[in-house]
């Protein structure tokens, strides 16, 4: 459940983002994708890149995970 709740408080913040992205597209049209270069382009690659870059750190900082001990081939005779 740890790991559950870490990945939902880390992508909440960028599925909100995304979620009044599309409502505010929606409702106004001012964000709508179609235009290839547009507000919308720009604000959802803003999203994209600042996901990836805290999805980097976080995996650049993270320790990696003890290795279990091996059991020997002697141990099981």
């Amino acid at each position: 459940m740890a790991v559950v709740g870490a990945f939902m408080i880390t992508s909440m913040p960028f599925v909100l983002a995304e979620a009044g992205t599309g409502a505010i597209s929606l409702a106004t049209g001012q964000l709508s994708i179609p235009p290839l270069i547009g507000t919308g382009t720009l604000a959802d690659s803003a999203i994209l890149a600042t996901g990836l870059l805290i999805a980097l750190v976080r995996a650049i900082g993270r320790e990696p995970a003890a290795e279990p001990p091996r059991a020997n081939s002697e141990d099981n005779d």
